[in-house]
């Protein structure tokens, strides 16, 4: 689950995230790189952040350089040192290399192409608003993912049936 919070109200996204293997992301990477605009900034930050959340693991991180030559951002295996580059043409948009200078980055104005994107890809993925704002500092306090987190709890333990 992804929550982008808005003005006065929250957009969820729910989805299946993938198990991580080098061959499964160069294969996502290539089906999320044809679904964006070629080249423009805005479509490799939101592939490069799209790809690090669809996968269920702590390798994949998203990164940025201050290079003003490129776009910026790009998701890098930190133990593999495979590099996810949006920018670049799709046969060589997995490269070997580790890239320089990685930070981290604010990705808040990022989410809706994020969002658009995984739903483009995942049909079972759901997409909804509440009607209460979920920031990082009401996580705890959010009524909305304490009902959530025991429903999903009561699901499990097979309280609602299963199918």
């Amino acid at each position: 689950m992804i929550v982008r919070p808005r003005s006065g109200d929250t957009e969820i996204l729910q989805f299946q995230r993938a198990e991580y293997s080098p061959h499964e992301a160069r294969a996502t990477f290539e089906s999320m790189h044809a679904a964006l605009p070629i080249g423009t900034p805005a479509a490799c930050a939101t592939g490069a952040l799209a790809l690090v959340y669809w996968f269920r693991t702590e390798n994949l991180k998203l990164t940025v350089t201050d290079d003003p030559s490129s776009t910026g951002w790009f998701a890098a295996d930190i133990d593999g040192g495979l590099v996810f580059d949006f920018a670049a043409p799709i046969d060589a948009g997995a490269e070997d290399e580790p890239r320089n200078s990685p930070a981290r980055t604010s990705t808040a104005a990022l989410l809706g192409g994020v969002f658009d994107l995984i739903i483009a890809l995942q049909p079972t993925a759901y997409r909804y608003l509440i009607d209460e704002v979920i920031s990082v500092e009401r996580l705890t306090e959010s009524e909305f993912l304490e009902q959530k987190r025991a429903s999903d709890y009561l699901y499990q333990r097979g309280v609602f049936g299963r199918l």
